[in-house]
């Protein structure tokens, strides 16, 4: 069964999705973003227990450990360093991944998903759930 309504995610041509977060990885991840006092929502725990990281297209979410595809030669940040390396856990927003000049982001403190354009400025696109701006970026690319 797939993640999204109406896309089957696993059949994208060239896809990177690590497999199910389990327990533990989630567990250990929502422990270290609690030391930066960032808290990690809820939507998009439920998107780790589906794919533990996703690349596709230029598209990149991160996931609770890094992944490499030997297939495609890549290798895709982990959430917890990827958010350490931008904001040295200083930041309200916490960053789950990006495209080209595009950053995917959740404001803890406003509590809302952001579509953001290098550098950060205002969102242009806020979702209050994560599926729903996935779906989004997904479905731009593929019509």
């Amino acid at each position: 069964m797939s993640y999204l309504d109406n896309i089957i995610v696993e059949n994208l041509p060239g896809v990177i999705l690590g497999g199910p977060a389990s327990s533990k990885d989630m567990a250990e991840l929502q422990n270290r973003f609690l030391l930066t006092h960032k808290e990690l929502p809820l939507s998009y725990l439920s998107f780790l227990k589906h794919f533990n990281g996703f690349a596709w297209n230029g598209i990149e979410f991160y996931g609770t450990k890094e992944l490499y595809s030997q297939e495609n030669n890549y290798t895709l940040t982990d959430l917890f360093e990827e958010n350490m390396l931008f904001s040295q856990g200083k930041s309200s927003l916490l960053i789950l991944g990006h495209m080209d000049d595009t950053s995917f982001a959740y404001h803890t403190e406003l509590k809302e998903f952001q579509v953001l354009e290098l550098p950060f400025t205002e969102p242009f696109e806020t979702y209050d759930d994560f599926k729903k701006m996935f779906e989004d970026i997904l479905d731009d690319l593929l019509s």
